[in-house]
């Protein structure tokens, strides 16, 4: 189960479930989200879905893009998720298996 973050929008940070403040999703880097992901604080689709969201503030006031999907990027961050999920998965069954557990 991924852990939801609750947008704080005067300070530009997120506060995790356990109530850490980060940087909200789409200032992180792409380390930060490797570990984010890692650590199941969000996922792929919650970032996306942030994106989305941002894009669509900012898209209006700079009129920069050409051809915009977000449906296809949500489906795309969808699977991801999925593969993320299945990976995690398998780790625990790996570790669960593993002759040097105690």
């Amino acid at each position: 189960m991924w852990v939801h973050a609750e947008v704080i929008e005067s300070d530009s940070l997120i506060t995790t479930a356990k109530g850490n403040a980060m940087p909200e999703l789409h200032q992180l880097t792409a380390t930060q989200l490797i570990d984010g992901y890692r650590a199941k604080m969000f996922s792929p689709y919650e970032l996306a879905d942030a994106l989305v969201k941002h894009v669509a503030r900012w898209e209006p006031h700079i009129n920069a893009l050409y051809a915009y999907q977000p449906e296809n990027f949500m489906q795309a961050a969808e699977a991801s998720t999925q593969r993320w999920a299945k990976a995690s998965q398998a780790a625990l069954w790996m570790v669960s298996r593993s002759p040097l557990k105690s």
